[in-house]
């Protein structure tokens, strides 16, 4: 187990619900251990033999009408 933390910038979001479904929705990826996130930003600790950076974004793309525009580990 090979445990890592990115801190993911986040496009779109503007409010508590954003923030919410950004965060359920990362929770629910496979190796995630901890998620903090702020409007405009997420901050996540994973395990990369589960997850990877690729499927954190997807996450957060698939909460809505969200885009990454960029992360860098941490």
């Amino acid at each position: 187990m090979a445990a890592r933390r990115i801190q993911l910038d986040v496009q779109g979001m503007h409010c508590d619900a954003c923030v919410a479904s950004v965060r359920e929705n990362l929770l629910h990826q496979q190796g995630v251990s901890v998620v903090e996130v702020q409007v405009g930003r997420a901050t996540v600790a994973y395990d990369d033999a589960d997850c990877s950076t690729g499927d954190l974004v997807s996450a957060v793309r698939s909460a809505g009408d969200f885009d990454v525009a960029g992360y860098r580990p941490l």
